[in-house]
């Protein structure tokens, strides 16, 4: 039995090293910022020289590395998420190398090889998984998906209740209505229920929030008691909610992982105190 992992664990050797994440890690990179440049250029209508000698260099390093990680877990390759994402992107790759041999320039074709381009642009998210610390964060958020999930639904309705009261006490309010500085901003910001929460939306991030309530509140005093609650609940009460939400799941993420590498330690020790204590050959 303790020959059969030993065994496993050395057939993936090479995608498996250190260096060999690292080379890989470092032409997405490289690739990732040729396309940037190659956007850049386009927009002046320029054209960077020896670009499609270069993505043929990435294809065949990308193709390489598929081949070596089916050569080395076979099978099991096909249950890893990642490896049939870099698949995809590989295969859309070579679909856009083949459309351009086979069309040349069309604009048909100059819109579909953008696509594709667009769709490889997406493997540099791929670098989340070789940096761990960014991957811990990645994954306390996606594990605390449904508490988000709730929360927004929460701040959707804390709007959609402001957003009525606002109709209510500022959209249908005669003297702002008479105040051509106040009109203005009821007509750009609280005409329809619609637009009202899309205006209450700005106290989120709190985005120039005070171009909006400073007028209506110095022509009417009173409507501190709508935005004062607004600006308490939803900048900050809910926003920090949204905060605690995050800083928990990251550090349950971190608790699961530190409890995964003590069971890792265990099961290797248990492993190896058989093999240490084992008497020797008789002399």
């Amino acid at each position: 039995n303790g020959e059969v992992p030993q065994q496993r664990s050395q057939k993936p050797g090479l995608v498996g090293a250190v260096w060999f994440e690292c080379f890989i890690s470092v032409v997405i990179v490289l690739n990732s910022a040729l396309m940037g440049i190659e956007s850049q250029l386009a927009l002046n209508g320029q054209e960077l020289s020896n670009a499609g000698a270069a993505e043929i260099v990435f294809l065949i390093i990308y193709t390489a590395e598929i081949v070596l990680r089916v050569i080395a877990q076979q099978w099991a390759c096909l249950r890893d998420w990642w490896f049939l994402f870099d698949f995809s992107l590989v295969l859309s790759a070579i679909t856009e190398q083949l459309v351009f041999a086979f069309t040349g320039e069309s604009a048909d074709t100059i819109m579909i090889l953008r696509l594709l381009r667009l769709i490889r642009l997406v493997r540099s998210f791929r670098m989340i998984k070789q940096i761990r610390s960014v991957w811990r964060l990645v994954y306390g958020l996606v594990t605390c998906g449904e508490t988000m999930c709730s929360t927004f639904a929460l701040l959707g309705l804390v709007i959609y209740v402001f957003g009525v009261l606002g109709v209510e006490v500022i959209a249908g309010n005669s003297e702002l209505l008479s105040n051509s500085r106040t009109a203005s901003i009821i007509t750009n910001h609280f005409s329809s229920l619609g637009m009202t929460m899309a205006t209450l939306t700005q106290f989120v991030t709190m985005d120039s929030i005070a171009a909006v309530y400073t007028p209506l509140t110095l022509e009417q005093p009173w409507l501190l008691l709508y935005f004062l609650p607004l600006g308490a609940i939803v900048s900050i009460a809910l926003m920090n909610l949204i905060t605690a939400v995050l800083v928990e799941g990251a550090l349950e993420s971190a608790r699961q992982d530190r409890e995964e590498e003590r069971k890792m330690d265990s099961i290797t020790t248990k492993q190896m105190v058989p093999q240490i204590v084992a008497p020797g050959p008789l002399s």
